[in-house]
């Protein structure tokens, strides 16, 4: 099997000789011929699939760490020898979540009537009500009225699931998670509008504050729906129904928070990225974009934030850039090659969001900027939800998940991010 560094290789050669198949329409000054369109889709094609290869197995590669690093700190921890030595708190503590994660797993299964009195109460230490949150026992309710949390080891494929679907957490946006579902004010500062003073001597200094503001994070409650699962799934103890679970909650939940977090109003929803931030160049055409118009997009913000800016936009858009050059005929885009190196647009890394909308009239179809600016909030807890009689007549299990998830673009009024906007029809 090919390396992820000989594979990311094959697609810069690919990629030279559709560079030399443009260059030589471009010095020809005409259009690519209908052989030569057809050629550069396949090249681009290709491209695609291999950069695909390169991220399954980037991706393979980190979950194999993963679950190596998961695996030998769970037979530390199951080592007698470690008995009595000053890893003890620490020790404990992973015995406490092993025993939680084969409880959580074996609710999964068979419900609450499969456990025992004490594993009941391993699960009930961290019940949660929809609107509680605080991870404590509520004795007086039951598993239909609320969610048990779901163990940390299980919250990977969850998270990897989420990211894969959505463009907004893969870019550098700054992720915060929080043990509860409290209001958070996040406070902003802006003093780009006062400049110190040379003064006299024994000359009185001026009054020169700064500005503040500030805005809160809340916690929106999403849902996966619905999971069907057959009975004869469930007592296969080779199927882990932990990580099916997980990607399946991970993908739906995912795909409605990137969608928000991209287009939301921020009226009783999280804040879009497209909606919040600011204009920072009109494209003159309704349907196209050109190097220059790139060019004032990433000039109109300032410079400090562009030290860790990245372009965002969907594939359609991805498709129209790639094809496009500088002022001295060279492509704007170009792939990246040693292994975690990202493929760039004009210098910058880009992110692929297919909820940003297509290149058309008095759409914003690219951001530009400080990602870090735009801020994730996420409750750790997901809770997980498990009904039986429901479904019983079809030989299923149905599970459903919360999450709680808000989105806030952090700008004192000096715009860490601008996003270009297409000229009306």
């Amino acid at each position: 099997m090919a390396t992820t560094l000989e594979l990311r290789q094959q697609r810069a050669n690919i990629w030279e000789q559709a560079k030399k198949l443009q260059e030589l329409a471009e010095g020809e000054l005409r259009d690519l011929t209908a052989e030569e369109q057809k050629t550069w889709d396949q090249m681009m094609a290709d491209i695609d699939a291999l950069g695909a290869r390169v991220e399954r197995q980037e991706r393979a590669e980190r979950i194999e760490r993963e679950m190596n690093g998961y695996q030998s700190q769970t037979g530390a921890d199951r080592d007698p020898g470690n008995e009595g030595t000053g890893d003890d708190e620490a020790g404990g503590q992973a015995e406490r979540d092993r025993v939680y994660r084969e409880t959580f797993g074996r609710y999964l299964r068979g419900g609450r009537e499969a456990l025992t009195y004490e594993q009941r109460q391993v699960l009930q230490g961290n019940f949660q009500a929809l609107k509680g949150g605080e991870g404590r026992a509520l004795t007086t309710l039951t598993g239909s009225s609320g969610g048990y949390t779901v163990p940390d080891g299980a919250m990977a494929p969850f998270t990897r699931a989420m990211i894969d679907w959505g463009g907004v957490r893969r870019a550098r946006t700054e992720k915060i998670t929080t043990s509860d579902g409290r209001d958070i004010p996040y406070p902003t500062g802006n003093d780009t509008g006062n400049t110190g003073r040379r003064i006299s001597e024994n000359k009185q200094v001026a009054e020169a504050s700064p500005t503040f503001g500030g805005k809160v994070l809340r916690a929106y409650i999403y849902t996966s729906d619905e999971v069907l699962v057959p009975f004869a799934l469930l007592e296969d103890t080779e199927f882990d129904i932990e990580s099916f679970l997980m990607t399946a909650f991970g993908e739906r939940i995912g795909r409605i928070q990137n969608s928000e977090d991209t287009t939301g109003t921020g009226d009783s929803m999280p804040e879009g990225l497209t909606v919040v931030t600011t204009v920072g160049k009109t494209a003159d055409a309704a349907a196209d974009v050109d190097f220059d118009e790139l060019i004032d997009l990433e000039l109109s913000v300032y410079g400090v934030y562009r030290q860790a800016a990245e372009w965002m936009f969907n594939t359609t858009t991805l498709g129209i850039l790639r094809k496009k050059v500088d002022n001295n005929n060279r492509p704007l885009w170009s792939p990246g090659i040693a292994g975690g190196t990202p493929d760039r647009i004009w210098n910058y890394p880009y992110v692929i969001n297919e909820d940003m909308p297509d290149v058309e009239a008095s759409a914003k179809p690219i951001a530009f900027g400080d990602m870090s600016y735009f801020k994730l909030r996420d409750v750790r807890g997901i809770q997980v939800l498990r009904l039986v009689e429901r479904y019983a007549d079809y030989g299923q299990v149905g599970f459903l998940a919360f999450h709680r998830h808000d989105a806030k673009y952090i700008d004192a009024g000096t715009h860490p991010i601008k996003v270009l906007q297409q000229a009306g029809a």
